[in-house]
């Protein structure tokens, strides 16, 4: 049986993949007036091998200062202007701030980690896989801050996006 880590990377690595060929931003978008658009300082190529490198980092992470260090490389990806519509970016940007709290936790940095998957939530609903997992992570930043009603509210949301997801994937002959 796959763990939980195998199913996110496999997952992070559909979605660098999709988000690469500009094709998540295609399914189910709204029509509305294009927002302005900042210019980019990054391009695409490069955009994309900067998540690249904050996934590895994470990947790599033994020590706290690697884990820091990983930290720092998903803070430079998140606080750049992405060269993609935010809608393609915004499922790569939650999976990197889900690490980034898990991370953070690992470190006993439980606001931190707290922090990081508010960040990730704040990016909407994008994919229900990556927002089950932020939730997760808020759960159990708010169990190490002994706010144990607040995690158990979170994991409950997370289990109904999981039950979802579940159910559509029975459905599917």
């Amino acid at each position: 049986m796959k763990s939980q880590v195998d199913v996110v990377r496999r997952a992070c690595s559909t979605v660098v993949l999709l988000v690469g060929l500009g094709l998540v931003g295609a399914c189910g978008r709204e029509e509305r007036a294009p927002a302005p658009l900042a210019a980019p300082t990054m391009t695409r190529a490069a955009w994309l091998e900067a998540v690249r490198q904050a996934h590895a980092g994470v990947d790599g992470a033994q020590s706290s200062d690697d884990k820091n260090d990983a930290l720092r490389r998903i803070a430079v990806v998140l606080d750049e202007a992405t060269p993609l519509p935010e809608a393609s970016a915004a499922p790569v940007k939650q999976d990197l701030a889900s690490r980034a709290a898990r991370l953070a936790l690992e470190l006993g940095r439980a606001d931190e980690a707290r922090g990081w998957a508010e960040r990730g939530l704040a990016l909407g609903n994008g994919m229900p896989f990556f927002r089950a997992n932020l939730l997760v992570e808020l759960a159990d930043a708010e169990r190490m801050l002994g706010k144990n009603e607040a995690a158990r509210e979170h994991l409950v949301q997370a289990l109904g996006i999981n039950q979802d997801l579940l159910d559509r994937e029975l459905e599917e002959p």
